[in-house]
């Protein structure tokens, strides 16, 4: 049973199915062409059919459904089929026109109706609808709005405008077209500078056939203000006391304080840089420059200088230096040493600590030491980062060179003046005027390589000390000193003539003073005759007594030249001491001396002894010495041969 109850229902269905698949089905597709502004469109209509064909095509209804302001249907629906034709799929049925009379988008609806080919029944076909988008040809704004307020004055046709009293450093620029579908940019939030700004705002019509732009000229005014309210610093107080006018600042803060934090009281449309925050201090002065721009950009900057205390030790001395090889005699104020070492000396281990123990020590030495000069240098720098260099020459001489332990000098000469020199005495004393700022001295060395150094003879006073002091080749070192007195003879002399002078003076203006009162007293009396004319002859005697006193003047004032005289003499027979020869043990006139070199004044002499035409010219000093034009040496001016090199004189 249920077998033929499926057989049945299969039937079924399938002649369902087979109707459905072969029912007539139709509707309409409706092209058009572009629409613009104020212009007509064509749109044709054409069928869609499955399941046979249609016929006897009719218009039911063809309206504008939407968007009646903006399209027009121009006259009715055309149809292109005769009365008796069939329609299959995709035959053109007919066309309708329509024309924009606005813009913006609208609708149109076309309904049909049909019947079957087949059995003349009447066949429903969906109805069509047909949209336009008519685009504008206008550009113009309906409004321009700045922060939301209208523009002043605005108008569609009026493409430029001025803005005043702006303030902030942004804007907001609104705008509406006057139609929908205009294209518009330039809007929107603007960064504003100082001073007149330049903004656009560009349109474009819906149908792209015009394009506008307007101009907003936006004057933004900006605050000069460049000066700070105040400054904060972490440590120390400014000085002097902050003005805004005020530009450059001290600050002073202890040694422990290792940090400086630096803040600052400002406008809000000031834009401030330096600011710093535990910026590290150095020692003694830290420099920190804070910048103010103001709104419109003017610039001010503040200077503040901070001072952190230094208590570290500045001590950059040397306190030792010792040396394997060779002789030093250190002194911390001496900065430069010679060391002289024979051949076989390759090395040289240099040892030096620092006078302060928190100074610290570097030496630069060479590894091996090469025939002739090196340089070993020792630097010092102190806790606070001052310097000083201490360096030793280090002479390693050629091979069979010997070093030289006599530092004495050979023979001391001072221009003008005899010290008696002996090389075993290390101390003279010698007299000075007070014209005398320094001396001539010339040091000739026992030993040759041995050197010296002269210190002190400048800018010379009572009780000064020229020290010269003398070093060997092998580092033994000696001190000469000459110890200066400046005379006072003269300033004596002066102090006497002036004292003298102002009592004579002082007596002389008692005496007429007495002599006049007694002429006036005289001259009262009228009746003594007699004693008017003593009167008068005690006024030649005040006369006379005046002029001898100027005598008296006169003669202290030759006496006071005559001691000038003298001491003049007397330092030029310093000069030219005495000179011998010889065969005689007696001091050499100037004319002896003229004799031996005319053209000298005794200072110097020939030592041919008319032997030979060319001579060799000998300087004589006044402790009657010569040099040796080999060895340098000076000896005995009546030596014929140098005891030093065998040098002979001719």
């Amino acid at each position: 049973m249920k077998k033929y109850f499926c057989y049945v229902a299969v039937l079924l269905l399938s002649f369902i199915f087979m109707n459905s698949v072969n029912a007539l089905n139709a509707s309409i597709n409706i092209k058009c062409s572009s629409l613009k502004f104020n212009a007509e469109a064509t749109c044709n209509v054409f069928a869609s059919v499955s399941g046979g064909q249609i016929e006897g095509i009719s218009v039911d209804a063809l309206d504008v459904v939407s968007g009646s302001d903006v399209v027009n249907i121009v006259g009715d629906y055309i149809s292109v089929l005769a009365n008796d034709s069939k329609v299959n799929d995709g035959d053109k049925l007919g066309y309708f026109k329509v024309k924009s009379v606005g813009y913006g988008t609208s609708k149109v609806s076309l309904t049909l109706n049909a019947k079957s080919s087949a059995d003349g029944s009447n066949v429903s076909i969906k109805p069509a609808v047909a949209s336009f988008n008519v685009l504008s040809p206008v550009a113009t704004l309906s409004s321009i709005t700045v922060n939301n307020s209208l523009v002043n004055g605005f108008s569609s046709t009026v493409y430029k405008y001025d803005v005043t009293d702006i303030s902030g450093e942004s804007v907001s620029i609104g705008a509406v077209p006057t139609v929908d579908g205009t294209i518009v940019s330039g809007i929107g939030s603007k960064k504003l500078k100082c001073g007149v700004n330049t903004l656009k705002i560009n349109t474009v019509s819906g149908d792209k056939s015009k394009k506008l732009t307007y101009t907003l000229n936006i004057n933004r005014k900006c605050d000069d203000n460049t000066s700070l309210k105040g400054i904060t610093l972490s440590s120390g107080t400014l000085s002097p006391v902050f003005n805004a006018d005020t530009l450059e600042y001290k600050v002073s803060v202890d040694t422990n304080v290792e940090k400086m934090s630096i803040d600052v009281s400002k406008e809000e449309n000031q834009k401030v840089s330096g600011l710093v925050k535990d910026a590290k201090l150095a020692f003694g002065d830290n420099t920190f420059s804070i910048k103010v721009t103001s709104e419109s950009g003017n610039t001010k900057t503040y200077k503040i200088v901070v001072n952190r205390a230094d208590n570290r030790s500045n001590n950059a001395f040397l306190g030792s230096i010792t040396i394997d090889n060779g002789k030093l005699n250190f002194d911390r104020n001496v900065f430069m040493y010679d060391v002289r070492v024979l051949n076989e000396v390759t090395t040289i281990n240099v040892v030096a600590f620092p006078e302060d123990s928190k100074a610290k020590v570097e030496i630069d030495s060479p590894k091996s030491l090469k025939e002739g000069d090196n340089k070993v240098v020792i630097k010092v720098t102190a806790e606070n980062g001052a310097t000083q260099e201490y360096t030793i020459n280090v002479k390693r001489l050629k091979e069979g060179e010997v070093l030289g332990d006599n530092p004495n000098i050979g023979n001391l000469v001072i221009t003008g003046y005899n010290i008696n020199f002996n090389p075993m005495i290390t101390t003279y004393n010698l007299k000075l005027d007070n014209k005398t700022k320094s001396l001539d001295i010339v040091v000739v060395m026992q030993e040759e390589g041995a050197t010296y150094q002269i210190n002190g003879n400048n800018d010379l006073k009572d009780k000064d000390i020229i020290t010269i002091n003398t070093t060997s080749m092998d580092g033994t070192q000696n001190t000469y000193k000459i110890i200066i007195e400046k005379s006072n003879a003269q300033l004596f002399i002066l102090i006497g003539a002036g004292v003298l002078l102002v009592a004579s003076i002082t007596a002389i203006i008692v005496v007429m003073v007495k002599k006049r009162k007694d002429i006036s007293k005289v001259k009262t009396d009228k009746t003594n005759d007699i004693e008017v004319v003593d009167s008068i002859s005690d006024k030649n005697d005040v006369s006379s007594e005046v002029q001898e006193i100027n005598d008296k003047i006169n003669e202290i004032k030759e006496k006071k030249e005559l001691l000038n005289e003298q001491e003049r003499d007397k330092n030029k027979a310093n000069v030219f001491g005495k000179y011998r020869v010889n065969t005689s043990n007696d001091p050499m006139s100037f004319d002896e001396l003229k004799e031996l070199d005319p053209t000298q004044n005794g200072q110097s002499a020939y030592g041919n002894h008319g032997r030979s035409e060319e001579y060799e010219r000998i300087e004589i000093t006044e402790d009657q010495t010569k040099q040796c034009p080999k060895c340098g040496h000076r000896i005995n001016f009546s030596s014929a041969v140098c005891p030093y090199c065998g040098k002979e004189f001719q």
